[in-house]
């Protein structure tokens, strides 16, 4: 098994936005070894013709090209390689499925860029740089009206859903967010039947709004910008 799975859960969102992986995908021998697997099975995918059946041997001739995965990892990798012989849109699925799950409806996923275009990772570490982007993707449920809705130190920076659109690609919302000065960024997501009207640009008090008119809320974790 191995040890670090950043690249199945962090690496392959990244090449997807068009962002460059940094250092640790070519120095963590796990995450190098993770790359190989991927790019073997995407060039198997686009070597199948999808409207025929697999030829004779197609497991073995995969596990062959990625390796000797564990019992775990080769049930897993033949199931998901199954279905993907459907049709194109399943083969679609099955990158999706490598890469871990596709994140719930409701979900928000934030990604931080510095300004030359290299995504340093998920927002989970919570810091990052004056003049640094935020990378905001959103799964609504389709509930009608979505705003993405960014704060610093509690007072509204930056919107899309309401005075402008959201970057819109199939089932997502996105904003970039371009972090100009030091502060603490915060990120509200809201889903509703209606359209919210906020008038006081307030985190607290436009969750707190959110709430009472029964919308859909997500509070993102500060980013703090030093």
């Amino acid at each position: 098994m191995r040890s670090c799975n950043r690249f199945e859960t962090e690496g392959l969102i990244i090449l997807q936005k068009g962002g460059q992986l940094d250092e640790h995908f070519s120095t963590c021998q796990s995450c190098v070894d993770a790359k190989q697997k991927y790019a073997a099975l995407e060039q198997f995918i686009k070597a199948a013709d999808s409207t025929t059946k697999p030829a004779e041997g197609w497991q073995q001739q995969v596990l062959e090209s990625v390796g000797k995965p564990n019992k775990v990892e080769q049930s897993f990798w033949l199931k998901g390689i199954a279905a993907g012989f459907a049709t194109i849109m399943v083969i679609g699925l099955l990158v999706n499925q490598f890469s871990s799950h596709t994140p719930p409806p409701g979900s928000l996923e934030i990604m931080i860029a510095s300004s030359d275009q290299v995504y340093r990772g998920t927002a989970t570490n919570n810091e990052a740089k004056t003049g640094d982007f935020m990378e905001l993707t959103a799964y609504p449920q389709n509930l009608g009206s979505l705003q993405i809705r960014v704060y610093r130190d509690g007072q509204l920076y930056d919107s899309c859903g309401a005075t402008q659109p959201c970057r819109l690609n199939k089932r997502t919302a996105s904003l970039r967010v371009e972090m100009k000065s030091q502060g603490e960024y915060t990120t509200l997501m809201t889903e509703s039947n209606k359209e919210i009207i906020f008038i006081k640009n307030n985190l607290d008090l436009d969750v707190l709004l959110a709430h009472d008119l029964s919308a859909e809320v997500t509070v993102s974790d500060s980013i703090n910008v030093r």
